[in-house]
């Protein structure tokens, strides 16, 4: 007989729709469609963050996710639905414009967001959404 091992990656604390909202809303512009991307899709930050304008499809309703920024080193696409598309119309939009030359989707100044630890925790205590990672691997998840 085969003995289980114990799991310790349960998930816990779902975002509801109402704190997605207040979080949303208090959340930095050049933020927001990455938390939308995220909450919808589930991405690990690390993908999320490396993800470049020219893979996104608005037309397909595709993101194209490169093998070389997934975990497991495969490529993989993710649907645009709801309101990730207007979300990757303002970042693209605000890309070209303050930042032609810059490949990356979600960017700040002409170079790419690396890190929003301080955006998300000063957005966390201005929603009153208290010690609340950021979703990292499954949809809707915190």
């Amino acid at each position: 007989m085969i003995k289980a091992l114990k799991e310790n990656n349960v998930r816990e604390g779902f975002l509801e729709a109402d704190k997605y909202q207040l979080l949303l809303d208090a959340l930095a512009e050049d933020v927001k469609p990455v938390f939308v991307v995220a909450y919808h899709l589930g991405m690990r930050t690390g993908e999320l963050l490396a993800l470049k304008r020219s893979w996104v499809e608005l037309e397909e309703g595709l993101i194209y996710v490169n093998g070389r920024v997934t975990k497991n080193g495969e490529p993989k696409t993710a649907p645009i639905y709801g309101d990730m598309r207007a979300s990757l119309e303002d970042a693209l939009r605000r890309g070209r414009e303050e930042s032609p030359k810059c490949i990356w989707l979600f960017s700040r100044g002409g170079k790419p967001i690396r890190s929003f630890k301080g955006d998300w925790s000063q957005t966390c205590a201005a929603a009153g959404v208290a010690r609340l990672s950021f979703p990292r691997s499954a949809p809707n998840c915190c």
